[in-house]
Formats: structure tokens, sequence, C-alpha cells
């Protein structure tokens, strides 16, 4: 499986990583939910299963189906879990309200900016990281068709330019996926990709509690 490719290599590279997980891996999938515990990874909520679209249920039904996933999540790592990112995008207009509303510290939902930024929702205050479709392997590999070489490209050229622009705290979330980048024929140009990213000045490997921590630190101060 490409799951565990990708958590060798990370290993190897001592890369802090945030493991969005379906809750119902729990239930299919404990040995992975535990390897990725016992790497000290971050766990963020990403619903029970894929399958589920928020923005076809009820505000009630769909409070109810993010607080299971986020109660077996807890329940199964131990974890208090801080983070969100919804199956599919498939938000409704009450997804981020809930997710506040429960204790959620921030969401990996939007993909409209280079940098974090607060959300004032009825329900309190949630911190959107971005979730960057331009470096995530889903698109580079099967919407632009890219071959491995490319992807590891692409990707630092993305950081690569953002490294030279002024200001500071820009995120770039890679999405990597076991199906896709953990395969045989890739994972080593994801090696080659955070082996370059790693050289480049500036660039600092984190989780996204870590963001929404150092967030409400410098918001505080």
């Amino acid at each position: 499986m490409g799951i565990w490719r990708i958590l060798g290599l990370l290993d190897d590279l001592g890369i802090p990583f945030s493991a969005a997980l379906n809750a119902e891996m729990s239930r299919h999938r404990p040995d992975v939910v535990e390897a990725v515990v016992v790497r000290g990874a971050e766990v963020l909520g990403h619903g029970m299963e894929n399958s589920t679209r928020y923005h076809d249920l009820t505000p009630e039904a769909e409070r109810e189906h993010i607080a299971d996933a986020l109660g077996t999540l807890r329940r199964e790592t131990g974890q208090p879990v801080l983070g969100w990112l919804t199956p599919g995008f498939a938000v409704s207009a009450d997804t981020h309200r809930i997710l506040a509303e429960l204790g959620l510290g921030y969401t990996a939902d939007f993909c409209d900016d280079d940098v974090p930024y607060w959300l004032d929702t009825p329900g309190g205050r949630l911190l959107a990281i971005p979730y960057s479709l331009e470096t995530n392997d889903i698109s580079l590999f099967l919407n632009m068709h890219h071959t491995p070489a490319q992807y590891a490209d692409a990707v630092v050229e993305h950081v690569r330019q953002l490294c030279r622009e002024p200001g500071r705290g820009r995120v770039v979330a890679l999405g990597l996926h076991t199906f896709l980048v953990g395969q045989p024929s890739r994972i080593g140009a994801l090696r080659a990709c955070l082996e370059r990213l790693a050289a480049l000045d500036g660039v600092w490997f984190v989780t996204g509690k870590e963001i929404c921590e150092l967030m409400e630190k410098e918001d505080v101060v």
C-alpha cells in the first residue's frame, strides 16, 4: 500500500505531517490509524467517510455527522483533533459554524489564498489554512497529467516563487494521496521534491496544528 511508502519516506526525512483521516478508518484499517499516531502525526477530521456530502444534509444531520466523526477520532487516536477537512469540499452554509461550535480550531476547506486567515462564524472564530490545489497530487497527476518529474518541479517552483515574494507566513499544503504519489513509480519523485524543498531558504515543514497555534499566539500579541 502507498501509505507505508509515504510514512517511510516522511520517517526517513524527519518531516512532520498532518493526516486527514476518515473516522471509519479506525474500524476498517486500525493498523493505519495506529501507525499515524505512533509517528506523532497530527490527526485532523475528514468526515466519517468520503461519501457524505454535507450540502445535502439538514443542519442537524450535518452537526451529528461531524460530531460523530470527531468523537470517534478523538477516542481512537487519543488526540483532541483541532483541524478539519471536509470530504470533497462538499460544505454547506452551516459547516464552518458547526466546526467552530464543536471546538475546532481550523479548517482546510479553502483554496483561495497563500496565507492563513480568520473566519468569523456565528459559532465562533475559525482559522482557514489554505489547501492549495496547485500543489495537490490529484490536481497535478489526474487533472494536469504531470509525469512524476513534472510533479516535483511544479511543487518546487510553486514554493520557490513564494519564497521570493515579500511578506511572511505563506502556506503551501502538500496534499498527498496514497493511491497517487504513494505508488512505486511516483514515490521517488516525492522524495526528490521534499529534499529540494528542504534546501530552500525560508521553508519550514509544519503541521496544521502548529500553524493554528502560531496564529493564535501572534493574534494575542
